[in-house]
């Protein structure tokens, strides 16, 4: 299907009610050099030092299942660990997409590469939602031709999700292999160690 017809599509659906599952936008996450200077500066000014604070808070105390001002949740399987953070208003909506990119600089320093970026805009019934993301890959080394690749902590997805514009939540999740070429992977807590380090 064309560019065009896509769209001819989006304006004129066949059947009333129906809603295209496509995202309407596709694009490459790119930031605009003012955001860069001003994230760079949150860093070097060490102005994410309060909110990096309030946010492990956040999440130890999750863990030991007590409340928080935060809305923070807990995601641990066999094969997929993570977490997401919905936003409060008391953050401050570009202290909450820096905080975005934050982690994913934090995993890059943990030693692995960005795989992909991207931002995709979907046309919802009610709302407009906006997914930016982050997909992070460990570097899978091997020593020689008998040794296993090292997977660190798994694959990495980092999603920003915005509703009409307004940052709804923040969520970032270790898929691990289980294949037997990996090594096992590095508990998720040490990666949380990392995240949250200053």
């Amino acid at each position: 299907m064309s560019f065009f017809d896509k769209i001819m599509q989006k304006i004129f659906p066949e059947k009333q009610g129906t809603v295209s599952k496509e995202p309407f936008v596709t694009e490459k996450l790119i930031r605009a050099e003012n955001y860069n200077k001003a994230y760079f500066r949150w860093i070097n000014e060490r102005a994410y030092k309060p909110l990096l604070d309030r946010v492990y808070q956040a999440y130890q105390l999750k863990l030991q299942k007590q409340e928080t001002d935060l809305k923070f949740h807990i995601l641990t399987t066999p094969y997929a660990n993570g977490f997401a953070l919905t936003f409060n208003p008391t953050i401050g909506q570009q202290a909450f997409s820096f905080f975005f990119d934050f982690l994913k600089d934090q995993v890059i320093n943990a030693g692995y590469r960005l795989n992909n970026s991207g931002r995709k805009i979907y046309d919802k019934p009610n709302y407009v939602e906006t997914i930016e993301k982050y997909y992070l890959k460990p570097p899978l080394k091997s020593m020689d031709d008998d040794s296993l690749f090292d997977q660190l902590f798994g694959n990495i997805s980092i999603e920003y999700i915005l509703i009409d514009e307004k940052p709804s939540y923040i969520k970032l999740v270790a898929s691990i292999y289980s294949d037997r070429l990996y090594t096992k992977a590095l508990p998720f807590e040490d990666l949380v160690q990392i995240l949250f380090s200053r």
